[in-house]
């Protein structure tokens, strides 16, 4: 799959534009798998946005990656690729989330309400519009690694990939950081929890009396995602949620209200909306326990205290990270930032790294430090949960732009000969496969070199 398909596959929410809204029709079809001008059009508007130069054959090479990824999933439903896995609902979901939160911090000031402002729709029904979406593509990339299982390079492999490249068309690598974080949250009291669960009991002894259950979740419900759309989580499945909220969520039938539950985000009300199947249809309200001062100075005390033991090389900042600290993203990592997707690397572009840390108060932390240092504890506001805490930041290590080479960049190096030995499978794989599934496409697109293999598969069909 080429670059272009990486790159439209990782913004595809912001691919539902007004530009998709002329009569739609059939460009093409791969088995039972259909392709509608809409789709290539909305994502040729995207490229417009981006480069702004008219390209024909930029929207061949969309339809192309159309193509693949129909083949891909039509393939992965063949062979029950989703069943076999038991957690495809919920990673489908979490990436579902992931994505929406990317999109609502990147492009909407971090406003779960500017986001449905922009789009005319409430959360629960962006989720609906797209989770079909995101589930082909997880499919595809399900049969990807099926195709590319077990395939891997030797050393001497990376040599020969590394010495096949032109010394001028090694890549050149701008300026790297490596960074790290220890987290650590305030611990609430009982006595903390006892309030909301008090407060929560209040709420729902109103709408027992007959207050509007989702006035009252805008008012006062603690979960961003959706207090606005009040408590309005649309259709969930199991696997979905936490297990105490899951349970609570399958047991209320519509309309009725649920106990209190308490899981680790906090205290939730569940209403039941509707069910269909193994689908519910529910909204909540949470409300999180309030610490107070004392939990908040006690947190940065103890981040103060592992500081110092790693300073003093005591204990080493990856294993405090792993003991100590309440972040989900970097703690299994020693601490440090990955780049997800790019073979768990931990050099971030410098450039990157909003994007990369989903952090935009990274930058200006390690502008005032020297490689090596710790921060003192700072205080620190998940830009997911809201959730506030200390933090310690470890500027860890620099390297100034250089050219790939065999002793700097090994790993990315041994990945990119992976990469091609992968590519090159998948493509066998294509060719193969393209003459045995039903391939159908207009004929305005005749002319698309990149899709020859594929007008060829159309033309038996045809005959």
């Amino acid at each position: 799959m080429n670059k272009v398909f990486l790159l439209l596959a990782g913004i595809l929410l912001a691919g539902t534009t007004a530009t998709a809204q002329s009569i739609d029709e059939i460009v093409a079809i791969v088995g039972d798998k259909i392709i509608l001008k809409s789709d290539v059009e909305s994502q040729y508007a995207l490229y417009l946005r981006e480069e702004q130069t008219p390209n024909e054959e930029v929207k061949c090479a969309i339809l192309q990656n159309l193509l693949s990824q129909a083949l891909l999933v039509s393939q992965a439903e063949i062979d029950s690729l989703a069943e076999k896995n038991p957690n495809f609902v919920a990673q489908v979901e979490a990436e579902l989330d992931r994505r929406i939160q990317f999109f609502v911090r990147s492009y909407f000031g971090g406003s779960v309400a500017e986001l449905e402002r922009y789009y005319g729709k409430p959360i629960h029904l962006l989720k609906e519009d797209f989770r079909e979406q995101i589930g082909d593509q997880m499919k595809a990339e399900m049969m990807q690694n099926e195709i590319t299982a077990g395939l891997d390079v030797s050393p001497a492999d990376v040599r020969k990939y590394y010495h096949s490249v032109p010394p001028d068309s090694l890549e050149i690598y701008n300026t790297e950081v490596e960074i790290g974080q220890i987290v650590i949250y305030p611990k609430v009291t009982e006595e903390q929890k006892m309030v909301a669960r008090t407060k929560l009991a209040a709420l729902r002894a109103e709408i027992q009396a007959g207050e509007d259950f989702e006035r009252l979740a805008i008012v006062h419900s603690d979960d961003p995602g959706s207090a606005s759309s009040g408590g309005d989580l649309g259709f969930v499945s199991r696997g979905q949620m936490v297990p105490e909220f899951e349970a609570a969520a399958f047991r209320v039938k519509p309309g009725e209200l649920s106990p209190i539950i308490e899981t680790e985000y906090g205290f939730h009300l569940v209403q039941g909306v509707e069910r269909r199947g193994e689908q519910v249809h529910v909204r909540h309200i949470l409300i999180k326990p309030r610490y107070s001062q004392a939990e908040l100075d006690s947190a940065k005390k103890l981040l103060t205290h592992v500081r110092e033991q790693i300073l003093i090389d005591s204990l080493s900042f990856a294993a405090a990270a792993i003991e100590y600290s309440d972040d989900d993203q970097t703690r299994g990592n020693g601490g440090l930032f990955s780049l997800q997707g790019r073979g768990g690397f931990n050099m971030i572009p410098l450039d990157k790294i909003n994007e990369y840390t989903g952090d935009p108060r990274i930058f200006s932390i390690i502008d005032t430090m020297e490689v090596g240092q710790i921060s003192e504890p700072l205080i620190y506001v998940n830009q997911q949960t809201g959730e506030q805490g200390y933090r310690i930041v470890y500027y860890k290590s620099k390297t100034e732009p250089h050219r790939a080479s065999l002793e700097t960049d090994y790993p990315r190096l041994r990945n990119a000969a992976l990469a091609l030995k992968q590519g090159e499978a998948v493509e066998k794989w294509f060719m193969e496969k393209i003459s045995e599934q039903y391939v159908r496409i207009n004929e305005s697109y005749q002319a698309c070199e990149s899709l020859q293999p594929w007008l060829r598969a159309s033309a038996q069909f045809e005959n």
